[in-house]
């Protein structure tokens, strides 16, 4: 599965996409689309999060869609989350709304765009 890292030092300001785990440990200005996306304690992302799972850890501005996500103890996310499955962890802040949805990974702001290669 590939897999693609942004450390603590990277900064970016364009949308990232990957077929196979996506972690974050830097600062994004974009949106973030991959299979898994990992969100690390000191990222800050301004933007909005489409996987299958996604794991937030750190700072996130925008909308997460994922069939399971997770928000861990350390993460502060401000935005709406549309998932399968979710779970907040003691300590999580978290504001905005969540909905249960049956494609979160269905963008309705523009075409779905297949991330596990399928079509």
């Amino acid at each position: 599965m590939p897999h693609l890292s942004l450390d603590p030092t990277s900064q970016s300001r364009a949308s990232s996409i990957s077929k196979g785990e996506l972690r974050i440990d830097g600062e994004v200005q974009g949106n973030i689309r991959g299979t898994r996306v990992v969100i690390g304690e000191h990222a800050r992302i301004a933007g909005d999060i489409i996987a299958e799972e996604i794991v937030i850890r750190g700072h996130v501005m925008g909308t997460a869609r994922g069939r399971v996500v997770t928000l861990q103890s350390t993460s502060h996310m401000e935005g709406d989350i549309f998932h399968k499955a979710f779970a907040i962890e003691h300590g999580a802040t978290f504001e905005g709304t969540s909905r249960h949805v049956d494609d979160p990974l269905a963008d309705p702001a523009g075409p779905d765009i297949p991330i596990n290669g399928s079509s």
